[in-house]
C-alpha cells in the first residue's frame, strides 16, 4: 500500500475516500462469500496444468497465468470488490468437460475452446488468439483425451481471439487440411478484416484507455 497521502516508487498513491467508499458499498451488496460461482467454475475439471506458460519461438511470453497471482485475498479498496472476485474466477484455466462429448480449455487465452465430439472426429469451437496459444490449449486436450482427429472448425464470431489460432489446429498436410470444414456466420471475412485491420489502431487506444 503506498504511504499515505503520497506516491511510492512506481508514482502509485492511494485512492481517495470517495472510491473507496464506493467499493464498500458495492461489497455490502452482494453474497462475495458464496460459493456457488466457485463450484460452477470449477465443476467438470478433467485436468489442470499447474506450470501452465505459454512462450514463443523468440522467447516472448504469450501468456502466463502466473502473472496474476496478485488476483488473490479480498479486493483492495481501490478495485471494485464484483470485479476482483470476477478476476479470481477467470484465473481458473485447465480441461473441463461441460457435458458428455463437450469439452472446453479455459484459461489459455482470452477466449475459450470448445471441442465437441462427433461421429468421425471432432469439432474445434473458436480456436484462440495466437497459434501458441491454441496449440498448448489442443495439446493438453491431447494429453487428457487421446489423439483427437478434428474434422471441422467453427468460428462463433469476428473477434479475433476467437478465431486467431486456427494454424495450430489444422493439420499441416495440404490434402489433410482441405477435408477439414471451417464453419463461420455470414459475412465473417469482411467482419474480421474492417474490426481488426481497419480499425485496429483505434481499438489498441480504446483497450489502453480501458485496461489502462
Amino acid at each position: 500500500m503506498p504511504p499515505a497521502g503520497g506516491a511510492d516508487a512506481a508514482g502509485a498513491s492511494s485512492p481517495s475516500q470517495t472510491p473507496a467508499r464506493a467499493q464498500a458499498a458495492v461489497a455490502a451488496s452482494l453474497p462475495l462469500d458464496d460459493p456457488e460461482d466457485g463450484a460452477d467454475a470449477n465443476r467438470g475439471l478433467v485436468a489442470r496444468d499447474e506450470h501452465l506458460r505459454i512462450v514463443a519461438a523468440d522467447g516472448r511470453v504469450i501468456w502466463d497465468p502466473a502473472a496474476t497471482a496478485f488476483v488473490d485475498g479480498p479486493a483492495p479498496t481501490s478495485v471494485n470488490p464484483s470485479l476482483w472476485r470476477q478476476a479470481k474466477l477467470a484465473r481458473l484455466h485447465g480441461l473441463f468437460e461441460v457435458a458428455d462429448g463437450i469439452y472446453q480449455v479455459r484459461g489459455y487465452d482470452l477466449s475459450n475452446m470448445s471441442l465437441v465430439r462427433g461421429q468421425t472426429g471432432w469439432i474445434v469451437i473458436d480456436p484462440l488468439t495466437t497459434r501458441e496459444t491454441a496449440a498448448a490449449a489442443i495439446a493438453w486436450a491431447r494429453q487428457q483425451l487421446g489423439p483427437l482427429p478434428i474434422v471441422a472448425v467453427v468460428f462463433t464470431h469476428s473477434h479475433i481471439d476467437h478465431f486467431g489460432g486456427l494454424e495450430a489446429v489444422l493439420p499441416t498436410e495440404p490434402a489433410a487440411r482441405a477435408a477439414i470444414r471451417i464453419i463461420a456466420p455470414r459475412g465473417f471475412l469482411e467482419e474480421a478484416t474492417s474490426e481488426n485491420v481497419l480499425v485496429g489502431t483505434p481499438m489498441i487506444r480504446r483497450a489502453m484507455f480501458q485496461f489502462g
